[in-house]
């Protein structure tokens, strides 16, 4: 089995400058696999691969070449046949994990950096108990904010915080958003 993809930009020595059917890999080396299949019967092959990043898996099929020996050892003087092709796209495999961004909570600290003053914009679900931790960079708890949330509210530390960078964690349930935020003078 070979990795095959079309369409690629390369200017060799021939002058052509897009080729078709570039060998990628092989499956699962350049020796292949050996089956016997007997007369009338079937066998299958499972075998897993990855696609290289540089590679346009839009592009790429995977080939399957039988190649007859007659009872003797594999070897490249025999003839190969081009048997199957299917495009990487059909086969089914494993799709990569995308983040699914959480619609609650959410935090938007105003102004960042600040200047000593801070606001939180905190969305979670209505009827929500929610609790808002600021910690130094040390990881000293210097502020904590607790109460029941209604969608969206405002929280303001109007007591002036000193110059630093700080964490916050806004806890509402069992999640949690963190974040950085930025006192300068």
């Amino acid at each position: 089995m070979v990795i095959t993809e079309d369409s690629c930009y390369y200017v060799g020595p021939n002058g052509d400058p897009w080729h078709n059917h570039v060998c990628r890999d092989y499956i699962p080396n350049q020796s292949g696999t050996v089956l016997t299949v007997p007369a009338g019967g079937l066998d299958s092959v499972v075998q897993s691969f990855t696609i290289n990043s540089n590679w346009d898996e839009e592009r790429c099929k995977i080939v399957v070449y039988a190649q007859g020996t007659t009872m003797m050892p594999a070897d490249s003087s025999y003839p190969a046949y081009q048997e199957a092709e299917v495009s990487v796209l059909d086969l089914v495999g494993v799709e990569e994990q995308k983040p699914v961004p959480a619609l609650y909570p959410k935090v938007n600290v105003v102004p960042n950096p600040s200047l000593g003053k801070l606001q939180f914009r905190l969305t979670t679900q209505a009827e929500t108990p929610y609790r808002l931790e600021i910690y130094n960079a040390g990881g000293r708890l210097i502020k904590e904010l607790a109460g029941v949330a209604n969608g969206e509210i405002r929280l303001a530390i109007n007591e002036k915080i000193g110059c630093g960078i700080y964490l916050y964690r806004f806890i509402t349930g069992s999640m949690v958003q963190t974040g950085k935020l930025t006192v300068s003078k």
